[in-house]
């Protein structure tokens, strides 16, 4: 019996097939329905509005309108649904389309102070990962894609309504709904490769996992598109389709994924003890019960260079990476001359390509502090990595509002003052990484289902091969 043991330990099983690399398609998969779903208003608002009553006007070639991608209507009459618009106006629309942020919303909610609407902020980027560590990934993915399927799937119903003060407060609300679900995705992805993922695979399965995001962006642009511009209320089918999505991913969630390798029915002996005993047999951080967030380790949390300077490189990134998001388009049309009808296929490529290279090089989302959260603080990496989210949020949205102030004219001249300032940023964020970046595990965020030894000292850290179990 030990001489099986001892083969487990050193045989590496392979990695395709086997049940880690299914996981990873099938986090990929969740990742691709939360972003086609979260990208589907933003595409299906084109023909949802009235653009003749809004003085829009569109060209005869594809047209690129608020970050949206606008086409000519070339419609058969003889179809099952009519054609129907509603009269929004820019502000209402661009209500809508900001309810899926939640947390953007609530500042702007009167009535609250400010330090009330901060806390509420941070609070909802980091429930999903308190929620995975209480409950479990599984669930957390489960529950919460399946609500956002729904909330999108509801979308589709105010084809037979009125158009009315309800309906616009009912789309508002279900966004928000399909915003708060998707919110808690990104951190429970942590929880996952905690339980699943060794040092050595974890780079290659995160980057499987988010490559989901790319392509489900530029599938969505491209079929919304379509949708939009061959079929009567095309925001519609956009709708059914997003939700229906959702609703495939489900079952296949449930029978194929479980929290941790000991519990998985169906995964090989040889790949179980090989995941459990690099990783630790108690890595699995459901609780069972919901963790209440005084009891973490929140002085050593602070007091970590490794982790403070994680929060600090991730908001540099994002600093620019959601900025450039939603204002490449305009950057390739008004400043490098680039025809509107070739900047949405280059958009939607772009994605695809973003995709192909986190896939075959490691240098996307999945290496790098992305994936470090897992590295340095694995029994705290969703919820730490949810707390992160919050100030790369707000690290992003200062990046719009100073465009705001620095581009007074879709100019060369205006645009590079915002250029320079994302070359100090993203040199700074890359600097403190290389300064104070490690992999290695903090002993006090092994398990957090034991007791913390106060007497650690704050940043004493344990070889990964300590983790090793003897047989």
């Amino acid at each position: 019996m030990a001489t099986e043991n001892i083969e487990d330990i050193t045989t590496t099983p392979r990695f395709i097939p086997s049940t880690r690399f299914t996981i990873a398609l099938l986090v990929s998969f969740a990742l691709f329905t939360q972003y086609e779903q979260r990208q589907s208003l933003a595409i299906a608002i084109v023909c949802m509005v009235n653009k003749t009553s809004n003085n829009i006007k569109v060209n005869s070639t594809l047209h690129l309108e608020h970050n949206t991608i606008v086409t000519p209507s070339v419609k058969d009459t003889a179809q099952f649904f009519k054609e129907k618009t509603f009269h929004w106006n820019e502000f209402e629309q661009q209500i809508i389309l900001g309810a899926y942020w939640a947390g953007y919303i609530l500042t702007l909610v009167p009535g609250i102070e400010l330090k009330k609407k901060i806390i509420i902020f941070m609070y909802v980027h980091i429930i999903g990962g308190w929620l995975s560590m209480s409950i479990g990934a599984k669930r957390v993915f489960a529950y919460c894609l399946l609500t956002s399927s729904l909330a999108t799937l509801a979308l589709s119903v105010i084809y037979t309504m009125a158009e009315t003060q309800f309906l616009f407060i009912l789309i508002i609300v279900l966004r928000i709904i399909a915003g708060l679900g998707h919110g808690a995705l990104f951190p429970a992805t942590y929880t996952v490769w905690v339980s699943w993922a060794v040092p050595n695979e974890r780079g290659t399965l995160t980057a499987i996992s988010f490559s989901g995001t790319h392509v489900g962006t530029s599938t969505m642009m491209l079929i919304g598109g379509i949708f939009c511009r061959y079929m009567n209320s095309g925001w519609m089918y956009i709708f059914i389709l997003s939700s229906i999505i959702g609703f495939i991913w489900f079952p296949l969630w449930l029978w194929l994924v479980t929290d941790s390798p000991r519990e998985h029915k169906k995964i090989n002996q040889i790949e179980r003890n090989y995941i459990c005993n690099i990783i630790g047999r108690k890595t699995n951080n459901k609780s069972g019960h919901l963790i209440a967030l005084s009891s973490l380790p929140w002085k050593k949390i602070v007091r970590s260079k490794p982790i403070i300077a994680l929060f600090i490189t991730h908001s540099c990134n994002v600093f620019g990476l959601f900025f450039f998001y939603t204002n490449i388009g305009k950057i390739l049309t008004e400043i490098h001359g680039v025809s509107t009808q070739k900047t949405g296929y280059l958009l939607a490529v772009g994605y695809i390509i973003m995709a192909l290279c986190s896939l075959l090089s490691g240098f996307g989302y999945g290496a790098g502090y992305v994936v470090n959260f897992a590295d340095v603080v694995p029994a705290y990496s969703s919820l730490l990595f949810g707390l992160s989210i919050t100030f790369g949020s707000l690290a992003s949205l200062s990046a719009n509002v100073l465009a705001g102030f620095l581009i007074k004219q879709p100019i060369l001249s205006d645009w590079r003052y915002m250029f320079i300032i994302f070359m100090f940023v993203y040199t700074t964020g890359g600097l403190v990484y290389l300064a104070f970046g490690s992999a290695i595990p903090r002993k006090w965020a092994i398990n957090v289902n034991e007791e913390h030894n106060t007497n650690i000292d704050n940043e004493a850290s344990i070889d990964p091969s300590e983790t090793m179990l003897k047989t």
